[in-house]
Formats: structure tokens, C-alpha cells, sequence
């Protein structure tokens, strides 16, 4: 249902865009008197997925979708009506793009198997669009598709963090300190929305699981050696201005729905 279609989602958009950028330059009668498609009344089940319940392929959460959706056009060139289904992080490729077909009374209907990433639990939202024959692209309809997971949060498995550190001499460089923890999660390590220290129970700053490319706390290195590998990592540097004393460090993990780890605390002795 994806592969060989007239039209696929981005590329409407593409041609309509083109398409407007010539009649910005020369407007013929046609193109003056066309009229876009129009789409509405979206119907689709199920609205929610849970991951434990669905059918599993490896990573993925696969269940069967019906989606529908009124469709028109004024000049009667209506070409196709598509779907497409986007995560719900930024950037990334669309789970699922397809067609729906004619199913009476103008109404277009399709039946997808779509496989969601079980790891990935959030809002997908689902686009519904129309093309006509000369390439323009209508309205969109959209409608949301909550993929759940279980009730069960990440466990933090372990913290890897000296007790004590020796403070530099003034004029001395800083002292890195790595903080790790390595963390798991019953719906998978994607799930894992972040992991997160507070020292003092103030200052809170994030470990990061991306091989040190600065992708979580924008800005600097984590430090992190490997990524997606489940061991999150933090750097901080002790420096002769830092006053002797323990700190207390407090860790927790936190997935996509919300659902928070059991805090493991630490003591940092800074002498």
C-alpha cells in the first residue's frame, strides 16, 4: 500500500507547491478557476493501541487499522485520498503511508496493518489529505493514535560513580567525574524518555546514552562512550572552588509516559 502510488504525502505537497509558485508568475483561466479538494467527517479505529496487548513483530507493536474519510472535489478531478501516519518525535520517517479507496456514497475507506514502534509509546498522528488531477493539494484532516505501554517505569540497575574525589590545588585543572547509570526498561530501551540527577536536591542536570555528540544536553559532551547502549552518562568537573563536603546525588529515570523509577540515592564526598 506504500510503495507505487500516484502520490505520496510529501511529494502532494511538493507538486502543490510547485504548482502555486507558478501561478505566482503567469496565472492561466484553468489554474485561477480550480478549485482544491476537500476532506472531512475522519472516522478510524482503534485511537488507542496498547503495546502489551497488540501482536508483536520483533520491535514492533502491528495492529489492523480502518480508516475512512469523506472526500469531494468542485471540478471533479479528484486523483487520490492518502493517509500518512507520523511519530511523535520530530524529524522522524512516517510509520505508515498508504491510499484509501472509493467506498461508496464519497466516501473512501482503507484497511492498514500498521506496525508502530513498541518501544516508542506516545501520540501518532494520523493525516488524511486529498489530491486532484492537476496536483493540488486540499485540507488535511488528523486525527491522534495513543500508543500505550505498560504500567511498568525503567529501573535504574545500577550507578557507577567514585565516593570520594580528591579537590585540585588552585591553579590546578579541573577534575572530571563521570556519572553513569545503567538503566532498563520492561517496553524496551527507546522508551526511556530521559534519566536525570539533582545534587543537593537542587541543581538537576540530564545523562545522556549519545556516544558524547552533545545530542542530549545541547552545548557540551556527555562524555557517554557508546549509544543506545543503556549505560547514561554525565560529566562534571570538580575545581578548587568547589568547598569540601559530601553531596548528595539523587538519580531517576523517566519514560515516555511519564512513569518514573525508584530514586537511588549517592553520596559524593569532595575533599
Amino acid at each position: 500500500m506504500t510503495g507505487n502510488r500516484k502520490y505520496s504525502w510529501m511529494g502532494a505537497l511538493l507538486v502543490a507547491a510547485a504548482l502555486a509558485a507558478g501561478c505566482d508568475t503567469a496565472p492561466g483561466v484553468d489554474d485561477i478557476a480550480a478549485r482544491p479538494p476537500v476532506v472531512r467527517d475522519l472516522a478510524f479505529s482503534p485511537s488507542v493501541v496498547d503495546v502489551e496487548s497488540a501482536e508483536r513483530e520483533g520491535e514492533s507493536a502491528v495492529v489492523s487499522m480502518s480508516i475512512s474519510a469523506q472526500a469531494s472535489d468542485a471540478d471533479n478531478d479528484l486523483a487520490s485520498v492518502g493517509f500518512v501516519i507520523q511519530a511523535p518525535i520530530a524529524q522522524a520517517a512516517p510509520v505508515f503511508e498508504g491510499q484509501l479507496e472509493p467506498a461508496g456514497g464519497g466516501r473512501f475507506a482503507a484497511e492498514a496493518r500498521v506496525a508502530f514502534p513498541a518501544a516508542l509509546t506516545g501520540p501518532y498522528v494520523l493525516i488524511v489529505y486529498a489530491v486532484d488531477e492537476r496536483g493540488i493539494l486540499g485540507n488535511e484532516l488528523r486525527g491522534t493514535i495513543e500508543l500505550t505501554a505498560s504500567s511498568n517505569p525503567p529501573v535504574i540497575e545500577e550507578i557507577e560513580m567514585p565516593d570520594r574525589v580528591q579537590r585540585p590545588a588552585a591553579g590546578q585543572a579541573p577534575v572530571p567525574i563521570q556519572l553513569i547509570a545503567r538503566v532498563s526498561d520492561p517496553d524496551g530501551l527507546g522508551n526511556v524518555a530521559r534519566v536525570e540527577v539533582q545534587f543537593d536536591g537542587q541543581t538537576t542536570l540530564r545523562l545522556c546514552d549519545d556516544g558524547a555528540q552533545g545530542a542530549c544536553n545541547p552545548g557540551f559532551g556527555s562524555g557517554d562512550a557508546v549509544a543506545g547502549d543503556g549505560r547514561f552518562t554525565l560529566t562534571i568537573q570538580i575545581d578548587s572552588n568547589n568547598s569540601p563536603g559530601d553531596r548528595t546525588l539523587v538519580f531517576r529515570a523517566t519514560d515516555r509516559s511519564g512513569l518514573t523509577s525508584e530514586p537511588v540515592t549517592r553520596v559524593l564526598t569532595i575533599e
